[in-house]
């Protein structure tokens, strides 16, 4: 993060272990969260919870992505010369503490 030559003042993170990575550096790093920078993590595991502060993050079905990625395979192996499609599957914000306005510094 030293390299950047501006500093982002959100993080959002593919996971909550990465999530969990990012915060911590973040705050051995001297951020304070959320007044400086905010992190948001995607999949609502036990990481964002246990953290602290506790990480804002994007709830999803497990058991719904799971079932999707299997149905999804198996077609796939039927069809292996199909345009590969998007599929888009619900989410809910869970807002925790580890996020907050923007900066205005």
């Amino acid at each position: 993060m030293e390299r950047l030559p501006k500093k982002p003042t959100a993080w959002f993170c593919v996971n909550d272990g990465f999530g969990f990575l990012v915060s911590s550096y973040l705050q051995q790093s001297g951020f304070k969260i959320p007044e400086q920078v905010s992190v948001c993590n995607f999949d609502n595991g036990q990481l964002s919870q246990l953290s602290t502060p506790k990480i804002t993050t994007m709830d999803i079905d497990l058991k719904l992505y799971g079932k999707k990625a299997v149905d999804r395979l198996i077609w796939r192996i039927s069809n292996k010369d199909a345009v590969c499609q998007e599929i888009l599957l619900p989410t809910t914000l869970i807002n925790r503490a580890s996020t907050g306005p923007a900066p205005t510094n």
